[in-house]
């Protein structure tokens, strides 16, 4: 049998919050990223002139995960907003609190992912 891993009002606003706080977070740590990379933008032809091995690959692929968490968290608080948020898009479940706890963005149940 399973549950319908329905989440309280007061579980929501947690929830709600939590995302809330993260976004901050993410936010802040990209204006950071970009007043470095402006900084750094000078010194990195030479850099380049000088043949040093740069982490540039790297860096893109944390920027951009950092860019599509960010997505996520905003998508899941447009869901918050309009009632969709915690239940799966796949069966329309509940999505069980815990999930949502460690996964905020989740769309799906544990079921369904």
């Amino acid at each position: 049998m399973r549950s319908t891993g329905a989440i309280s009002s007061a579980q929501l606003r947690e929830l709600e919050a939590d995302i809330r706080s993260e976004l901050a977070r993410i936010e802040r740590s990209l204006a950071r990223d970009a007043q470095e990379e402006a900084l750094l933008a000078d010194s990195s032809s030479l850099r380049v002139a000088s043949g040093t091995a740069s982490d540039g690959g790297l860096t893109v692929t944390l920027t951009g995960r950092v860019h599509a968490r960010h997505a996520e968290l905003t998508e899941a608080l447009r869901r918050i907003e309009d009632g969709r948020y915690g239940v799966c898009g796949h069966c329309g479940e509940g999505i069980a609190y815990g999930r949502l706890l460690v996964v905020p963005e989740a769309t799906n149940c544990l079921e369904c992912r």
